[in-house]
């Protein structure tokens, strides 16, 4: 019959189809073009600097990467948080995500007196990690990203 369709033929369009969605998948990463001015090196050791707050009752955050740059393909990080409170006064806490964009907090991480925990790559300029006392409800620490300007480095 002219009307049908060969299994052959399903094949070979599903293999065809395969092959587009792959060579599309292996296209070259968004590019990181700096400004001619900008020395990547430097940028490079800038960025990896820790970001610190020392809290209520002595409590620590750290960030590390502490920054993010402001220029194309440099605006996300991941990022390591970890924290410590004094277990005398604090005997479980949680680290709270927000964004001055949309200030609604979510539980990122929970643990005793102290922990880390390890973002994806989403954390942008803006996005704050809170170190909250989980059993009395209060914020020990709170720390904000900002940027690097990506001139003059």
């Amino acid at each position: 019959m002219s009307g049908d369709i060969s299994p052959a033929s399903i094949s070979r369009v599903l293999g065809l189809g395969l092959l587009c969605l792959l060579a599309g998948c292996s296209r070259p990463p968004v590019s990181m073009a700096l400004p001619s001015d900008v020395d990547p090196v430097q940028l490079q050791k800038r960025l990896r600097q820790p970001g610190q707050v020392t809290g209520a009752g002595g409590a620590q955050l750290t960030v590390v990467p502490g920054r993010v740059g402001d220029c194309k393909g440099w605006e996300r990080t991941a990022v390591t948080i970890r924290w410590q409170v004094d277990p005398a006064q604090v005997s479980a806490t949680r680290i709270e995500v927000s964004d001055q964009k949309d200030p609604t907090r979510k539980v990122f991480a929970a643990a005793g007196a102290s922990g880390e925990s390890e973002s994806g790559d989403w954390v942008a300029v803006g996005v704050q990690f809170h170190l909250v006392d989980a059993v009395a409800n209060s914020d020990l620490a709170t720390y904000t990203f900002a940027a690097i300007p990506c001139v003059q480095l």
